[in-house]
């Protein structure tokens, strides 16, 4: 593998969660990410939430059943968000 020009200086990770731990939002945000800040600290590492992209939906779909998942798989939509214009 060649050698980057660019030093790292940052990683991006996704996790995946059981979306049960969603089923009341605002607790499941809250508890999911005061766990991963506790984590990251835990190794000396920095924590910093992404940004809302304002611009995009996204949803990620799977069956009831959990099969695309099951089989490591993951559907990914990524849609622009409409223009609303206001108009006077």
């Amino acid at each position: 593998m060649e050698k980057s020009n660019f030093p790292v200086n940052s990683r991006e990770y996704k996790l995946m969660f059981n979306p049960s731990i969603f089923q009341d939002l605002e607790k499941g945000l809250n508890e999911t990410t005061d766990t991963i800040h506790r984590l990251v600290e835990r190794h000396g590492a920095i924590f910093k939430e992404g940004k809302k992209d304002k611009k995009r939906k996204v949803l990620y779909q799977d069956t009831r059943t959990h099969d695309l998942g099951n089989g490591s798989f993951l559907l990914r939509i990524r849609e622009e968000k409409k223009e609303e214009y206001n108009k006077e």
